[in-house]
């Protein structure tokens, strides 16, 4: 290993040293922590049974029009509108209640509106909101200080290790750490899963917080979401999960922690259980099936919808932002914002680093926020475009070249950088480039259709997806996803060499809740063979 070393460390030029890099087990320990904690009267939340369901009052129609909502739109969708009022009606120390979503449909504003209302009703009150990430806890800061919380109500607790610098600035204000009386004085305390174990230490009472949210409660591993849940609760505290499993899965590198059933999330155990949770049987709602996307122009959900969703969605986005980019010169298909652009680059990588990049998509790439930002009718900002890559080395050539091109300001990251996010344009460079090896291998992070789901669902208005047709084919998924825009004639530069109209065998994925029942299958990998096998299991 070789190190460069500022001036400073002249001294020592010529000395050598040993270096040892140690695992920061911090986050495990609080995990195994939370599973000690582990006692009887938990089981309503580890696994609840029909015993455990509380009956729930009933709200009149004058009730309901009488909710003083922070966010009206919510009343025009009877989803989120059941949804904010289970929450507030959910006697103390039922089970946990699960907002269900596909992507657009409003998780986090019904889960915003939901703390509003339980704050505003109770003095009482004290909700804990997690999430498994940063990005996705500063969110909910943002979203709930817009919906009128202040810093004498709201506390954002960060890691220790966290640099300021890291902090949104509109987040900073309501970081500042507080005294002990003024942070039990708190009405919503927001940490990620694992650090909300501070809290503990800065002797926070079991059953201080009323209520616990989960937001992207999917994403986190079962061990993650327990600590705050076993840490905090009592009997009276309740519980409010909010994902969706068709969307990104807790990252388990241990293929044995894969085989014994870690990737399988809380949130999607939970799901399974249909004598809780099955959509057919609500009388009591324990689960509430969001279905309305706010976000996207319809032809760029259509493609999720119909092999993630089962047609569930329905699109209910503002025309003015969906449809803004429907006749943009850019399109080959005018009212078809979808772009798959083919071109046949080289993925290379330096002897440092085994991330891949390829120069001749990221050129294609740049090119477009060129074009797209030199529109003057319609007004596309670098803040408006998002670029996924999904390999480190990509987003350092792309954000190289936009710098050069004076574009620094548009967002590159991976895609779990841009899980909840929206823009109005979404471009995806998939990189890869090497047909002659095992698809599998040859595709590597690109073949996962929870994250080719979460890329696509995160336009607004326009989504262009750059890379190599032929190598993209060899999985079954993209190649749905390539004949839909083809036969639609959103395709550009190198085709596809099969015939689109040919029949594609597409997998079952693992969960899909639908009335009459949960149909899902299940997914193993073999360590030896890296062969997938499936089941499926469902209604008939």
């Amino acid at each position: 290993m070789s190190l460069r070393l500022p001036t400073d460390f002249n001294h020592y030029r010529g000395a050598h040293f040993t270096i040892r890099f140690r695992l920061n087990r911090i986050t495990l320990r609080r995990q195994y922590h939370a599973l000690t904690n582990v006692s009887t009267r938990l089981r309503r939340f580890l696994f609840p049974s029909a015993a455990d369901v509380k009956p729930i009052r009933s709200l009149s129609r004058a009730e309901i029009d009488g909710l003083n909502l922070v966010n009206e739109i919510i009343r025009d969708d009877d989803q989120q509108l059941q949804t904010v009022i289970s929450i507030l009606e959910q006697p103390k120390g039922t089970v946990p209640f699960i907002i269900f979503g596909p992507p657009g449909t409003g998780k986090t504003t019904a889960l915003v509106e939901s703390i509003m209302q339980l704050v505003r009703r109770d003095s009482g009150i004290k909700v804990l909101a997690c999430a498994p990430s940063n990005s996705a806890t500063d969110l909910l800061v943002e979203r709930l200080a817009g919906a009128g919380l202040g810093s004498d109500e709201l506390y954002r607790l960060n890691a220790y290790s966290r640099n300021d610098n890291a902090v949104p600035e509109n987040v900073q204000s309501f970081s500042i750490i507080p005294k002990h009386e003024a942070l039990l004085a708190f009405r919503v305390v927001l940490s990620t899963c694992s650090s909300v174990a501070m809290l503990q230490t800065l002797n926070v009472p079991v059953g201080h917080f009323s209520h616990i949210v989960i937001d992207e409660a999917a994403q986190a591993e079962e061990p993650l979401v327990m600590i705050p849940i076993m840490t905090f609760s009592n009997a009276d505290t309740n519980i409010i999960l909010a994902g969706d499993p068709n969307q990104l899965r807790p990252v388990i590198k241990s293929p044995t922690a894969s085989r014994a059933g870690l990737r399988e999330s809380y949130l999607e155990r939970l799901m399974l259980m249909r004598e809780v949770y099955g959509l057919d049987n609500q009388k009591v709602p324990r689960i509430v099936d969001l279905q309305r996307n706010r976000r996207s122009h319809g032809s760029i959900i259509a493609w999720p919808n119909r092999y993630l969703y089962e047609d569930r969605m329905r699109a209910y986005g503002n025309v003015e932002i969906t449809h803004l980019l429907a006749n943009s010169d850019i399109l080959p298909k005018k009212d078809f914002p979808l772009i798959f652009h083919g071109v046949k680059g080289a993925e290379r990588q330096t002897k440092w680093s085994p991330s891949y990049f390829n120069i001749s998509e990221a050129s294609i790439v740049r090119d477009y926020c060129v074009q797209l930002t030199m529109d003057r009718q319609r007004k596309i900002y670098p803040e408006d475009i998002g670029i996924i890559a999904p390999y480190r080395a990509q987003v350092r050539t792309i954000r190289l070249l936009l710098k050069m091109a004076r574009l620094a300001n548009i967002s590159v990251g991976s895609v779990e950088q841009f899980q909840g996010q929206e823009r109005k344009v979404i471009i995806m460079a998939t990189t890869r480039s090497n047909e002659w090896y095992h698809p599998r291998k040859a595709l590597g992070f690109v073949m996962n259709p929870r994250r080719m789901s979460v890329a696509i669902t995160r336009a607004q208005s326009m989504l262009i997806m750059v890379g190599d047709p032929e190598v993209l084919g060899k999985d079954p998924f993209w190649r749905t996803f390539l004949n839909y825009i083809r036969l639609r004639g959103g395709s550009k530069g190198k085709e596809a060499k099969w015939e689109p109209h040919e029949e594609v065998r597409v997998p079952v994925l693992e969960i899909i809740p639908r009335r009459g029942g949960v149909v899902y299958g299940k997914e193993f990998i073999d360590g030896k063979s890296d062969m997938i096998y499936r089941y499926y299991i469902g209604d008939g």
